[in-house]
């Protein structure tokens, strides 16, 4: 599901590339793609912005079917969970529907979450789901945009103009943090990240730890606006910012370990994975850093930069990384999945043929004519005597 696991964290144990990659397919969707995709049983699910869901085949690219659907998709015991208007579920190996709330009208739009057979979603409200039936559980609505749910001991919690934490079972807000605003803009946060009893999150102009069970301010960091959701792995936390560069802050006391200052916004949510970062940034790259310094492993750029309209390329949208691949989406619909010359999903046939088969029947032919100069010998010698 988005960032990896229901809490969040965008930290994954998988192989990743640590080499320039190269592109292994590209797949144009339909529209401008600022979701992150989720890959399960060697398919790609990605939405677009104007509505449309795709599952592709994470080897080569190929689409398999089409739906509709917005934000990022969940993956769950072979059920896509996907927003739209209405809150879906569908079949993830046919794409056919199963359920969805047509009661919500704009209910979709952020990923949902999929915790204890339980789906939660926010939109103009938050709500939860039976994920096998679509039965509503509890929703409160209210016109207040709320970030992607983020899930952690039986509590949700939302990003939005302030976090919020509900009970699981409830509904009920059980504490909310209003940051105190300096400036007359305002942003709206990225989806929280929980992680060891905390959760972090960009709110309006600073980026804060919070504690995940009582709301209280730990720390607070101030580091432009943010539309980007951060990760967390060993006790570092990652992040982009409006104001062009990715972080990295102890995420204890909030110092900052390291950053990066790219070309242009960086609304895409860092992964980590193999001891390292991946990000996009608006300036049509996606980068990987060494997760401890900030060292720039590799860049790879969009080319062209601009498309046939002479529009720039971004990388809005959040990779994902599976199988030792990246896959990731741009704002002219395209899907790439990247990843070193010789990764591949299965050993070639002929490799194998000729480490064991060939071998073996040299073998085989040694034996058969040892056999054969042997019984000719007895052959022989029996007719010498004759």
């Amino acid at each position: 599901m988005f960032r990896h696991d229901p809490e969040h964290t965008g930290s994954t144990n998988v192989s990743a590339p640590l080499e320039p990659p190269v592109i292994l397919w590209q797949t144009n969707v339909f529209a401008f793609i600022t979701s992150s995709p989720a890959v399960v049983d060697n398919r790609v699910f990605v939405t677009d912005y104007i509505g449309n869901l795709v599952c592709l085949n994470a080897s080569t690219g190929d689409k398999i079917w089409t739906s509709s659907g917005q934000g990022s998709p969940a993956v769950v015991d072979g059920v896509v969970y996907v927003g739209h208007d209405v809150i879906t579920a569908y079949n993830a190996s046919n794409g056919e529907k199963i359920w969805s709330d047509q009661t919500l009208y704009g209910s979709g739009g952020s990923s949902p979450a999929v915790v204890n057979g339980i789906v939660y979603t926010s939109f103009f409200g938050r709500h939860a789901y039976n994920a096998s039936t679509g039965a509503k559980i509890w929703s409160q609505t209210s016109d207040e945009l709320l970030s992607a749910p983020a899930v952690s001991n039986d509590v949700v919690y939302f990003g939005g103009y302030s976090l919020l934490a509900v009970n699981a079972s409830t509904g009920t807000e059980i504490w909310r943090y209003a940051p105190q605003i300096n400036t007359a803009q305002t942003y709206r946060a990225g989806s929280p990240c929980i992680e060891g009893g905390y959760v972090y999150v960009g709110l309006s102009d600073s980026f804060y730890c919070l504690d995940a069970t009582t709301g209280k301010k730990v720390w607070d960091n101030p580091k432009g606006a943010f539309g980007s959701s951060p990760a967390v792995s060993n006790g570092i936390v990652y992040f982009g910012s409006q104001d062009f560069n990715v972080y990295a802050l102890n995420a204890s006391t909030g110092s900052k370990i390291w950053n990066y200052s790219t070309g242009y916004l960086v609304d895409s949510s860092p992964a980590v994975a193999d001891g390292a970062v991946y990000v996009g940034s608006g300036d049509g790259n996606l980068y990987a850093f060494n997760a401890s310094t900030g060292v720039k492993l590799w860049n790879f750029t969009l080319q062209p930069l601009r498309d046939e309209k002479g529009y720039s390329r971004y990388l809005f949208a959040s990779p994902a990384i599976a199988s030792g691949k990246i896959y990731m989406g741009t704002s002219d619909g395209m899907v790439y999945a990247l990843g070193t010359s010789t990764v591949s999903d299965e050993p070639p046939f002929p490799f194998l043929l000729i480490i064991f088969v060939v071998p073996l029947l040299f073998i085989l032919a040694v034996m058969a004519y040892q056999k054969i100069r042997k019984i000719y010998r007895a052959y022989t010698n029996h007719s010498a005597l004759l």
